[in-house]
């Protein structure tokens, strides 16, 4: 599976989707102020689930072609640890 780890979620959680095997790429690795709209563009054309503890990115996004394509698993902090 393809993830895309938000600036919020953990990196030991990355290191381990990564240790599975899983594609696993970084917001903080490409810009750590990237606004969610570019990290939800980011997703969609690449396919990619966004991990994110951050409530604000599920709520807004209006499901809708451009949209449909991306998933967001969402986490507590003491789960993603």
């Amino acid at each position: 599976m393809k993830f895309l780890i938000d600036v919020n979620a953990s990196g030991a959680l990355a290191r381990w989707l990564q240790s599975m095997g899983h594609d696993v790429s970084s917001v903080a690795d490409q810009d750590p102020r990237m606004s969610d709209d570019a990290i939800l563009e980011w997703a969609t054309h690449e396919k990619r689930i966004i991990v994110t503890t951050n409530p604000r990115h599920p709520c807004p996004i209006p499901y809708n072609s451009l949209y449909k394509a991306c998933q967001y698993v969402l986490c507590s902090a003491n789960q993603c640890a």
